[in-house]
């Protein structure tokens, strides 16, 4: 009876792996994070889709230990360059459906107990809003730029 159960459990296993593998939608968001990771070298980075209320919205929240020096006009550009690059990177199907990119970000410094977090916000409005899938921003029927 335990061999059963044993051999079920890791059948179950195998096709929950394989189904993570085949690209579902926790998948590109994992990819999503690290690259944000990768390209911005911060510590802990997670990505989140919330489609209801509408419209919905891709949530990213990181952990630095960059000192900003309480400089609130560094943390928005770097949250901002992090948004667009997110929004750029992520290949969800539901792009266009999102209204905005909402980034979080904590910067922490010291350890043990004398560890203090500064925590800041901001949203951005997607520029894929509304684009079919695909296709970069901007006029669709603008003219090509001339070569000269």
């Amino acid at each position: 009876m335990a061999f059963i159960t044993i051999v079920l459990l890791v059948v179950g296993m195998m096709v929950s792996l394989m189904q993570f593998q085949r690209g579902s939608p926790a998948v590109k968001l994992v990819k999503l994070a690290e690259q944000i990771r990768n390209e911005f070298k911060v510590e802990n980075v997670g990505a989140d889709v919330r489609i209801e209320p509408m419209p919905g919205h891709l949530r990213i929240t990181y952990l630095t230990r960059v000192d900003t020096k309480f400089d609130s006009t560094v943390q928005n550009q770097e949250m901002w360059k992090v948004a667009e690059f997110a929004i750029k990177k992520y290949e969800g199907s539901d792009r266009p459906r999102l209204g905005e990119i909402q980034v979080s970000r904590s910067e922490s410094h010291g350890s043990g107990c004398f560890q203090q977090t500064y925590v800041a916000h901001v949203t951005v409005p997607n520029p894929y809003k509304g684009k079919a899938p695909g296709f970069p921003p901007g006029d669709p029927m603008a003219p090509a730029p001339r070569e000269k």
